[in-house]
């Protein structure tokens, strides 16, 4: 309901009104105070990008455009729910660099559904990287005499790319030539002339000459190398410049650089002739081929030992060469699955193989400690024989991994 206002809410008024003064200049200070402080960092993501709000989605969720580009997102009610007939660019997070913009709207800033968004990056330089952008689209329309609205969040990335250095023959230095300049640059390369390819670790040298009439240019340098500093650039004698990559690593990718070589030097008397030219190297890495490690199949770090298929542990603690001619004592430890000394019989059989005419068997009783000694006698085997030792439990066959090797 209207009304008017008394003399003491004049008075009020008055007051208030100079208290908003006051609290206007504190707010003017406060926004002078926030545009003088850094930068925030990245935009904050809202809780949810795209979805669909009353029928009404985002075309793409997300858009994907290069630098300098224009594209559109696309809004229409694809659910046909009908609820919402307008919509309007809300809050836009992100570093200022695009334009967002809406079909015509009406009095209150609504455009109508179906309809898109225009967005264009106004950002066009380097260095490489892709900027996020959130912008979010207010929805609403009017259903019978209630009205129903929302938002939707739609996300650009925006990629920019370094620009490519310009390839010129203005010369770096104020040249006052005594020749009359033509097309032809000052200075030629041989060789391999100014693009370069070469393998991660190479070294090549790029050969400088100069063309008749240009004798002037008596020397060279080198002026700026761009790229990752993973190259050495030196300039020598006999106007040669050598390269040499120092990377030597993975992963697999190819690295360009661009070297700017600038030739000068003094021609009749006081005059001055110069000329500047870029040369493109491409380094190529390749991920190193790892070299397997060969794992030998048995590795005997301590006593050789065999687990049987009932979980007794018989571990070998004899001597590992026999004498021709002579005894081997063989001796073991055999402990059942709780790790007890084991108690009965032991049976075991030293050999070359089974047809092994002089093969050796033997079985003796173990004691309390659940240890035992087979005696083999030991046959006329060649000096150097390897003899394997096996032994039986529970009617099962075991072979220790070891050799017994037979001596003189």
């Amino acid at each position: 309901m209207l009304s008017t206002n008394t003399g003491s809410e004049k008075a009020t008024e008055k007051l208030s009104t100079r208290r908003l003064g006051k609290l206007g200049a504190a707010v003017v200070l406060v926004a002078f105070l926030a545009s003088c402080a850094p930068p925030a960092g990245p935009p904050k993501a809202p809780s949810r990008i795209g979805g669909r709000v009353f029928g009404v989605e985002c075309n793409p969720v997300t858009l994907e455009m290069q630098h300098g580009e224009t594209h559109a997102i696309q809004l229409a009610d694809v659910g046909g729910e009908g609820k919402v007939t307008g919509f309007k660019v809300g809050t836009i997070r992100g570093d200022g660099f695009i334009q967002v913009s809406q079909p015509a709207a009406n009095n209150t800033g609504w455009s109508a559904l179906p309809g898109s968004i225009q967005v264009k990056s106004m950002a066009v330089d380097g260095p490489t990287r892709t900027v996020t952008y959130y912008i979010e689209v207010l929805l609403g329309g009017r259903e019978g005499d209630r009205i129903a609205g929302g938002n939707i969040w739609c996300q650009v990335n925006v990629n920019h790319l370094a620009p490519t250095p310009t390839f010129t023959s203005t010369p770096s230095i104020t040249p006052t030539p005594s020749l009359t300049p033509t097309p032809t640059p000052p200075v030629k390369l041989s060789g391999l002339r100014c693009k370069v390819e070469m393998k991660h670790g190479e070294g090549k040298d790029i050969k400088l000459e100069v063309y008749p009439g240009w004798e002037g240019l008596t020397e060279f340098w080198i002026n700026n190398v761009i790229g990752d500093g993973q190259i050495e650039v030196s300039a020598i004698a006999g106007g040669t410049v050598r390269i040499k990559s120092k990377a030597v690593d993975g992963p697999t990718r190819t690295v360009t650089y661009y070297i700017e070589i600038v030739a000068g030097g003094g021609q009749g008397g006081t005059s001055i002739v110069g000329a500047n030219l870029w040369c493109q190297v491409s380094v190529q890495h390749v991920a190193p081929t790892p070299t397997p490690t060969p794992t030998p199949e048995n590795i005997v770090t301590g006593p050789p030992y065999v687990i049987t298929e009932s979980g007794f542990r018989v571990t070998y603690t004899g001597p590992r060469e026999a004498k021709i001619g002579g005894t081997l004592e063989a001796t073991f430890e055999v402990l059942t699955p709780e790790g007890k000394p084991a108690k009965g019989e032991l049976s075991a059989t030293l050999w070359i193989s089974p047809s092994d005419a002089k093969a050796k068997h033997g079985t003796e009783a173990l004691d309390p400690q659940g240890k035992v000694t087979v005696q083999f006698e030991i046959g006329d085997y060649p000096d150097g024989t390897i003899l394997k030792l096996l032994i039986s439990h529970e009617g099962k066959v075991y072979e220790f991994p070891i050799e017994i090797t037979v001596m003189p």
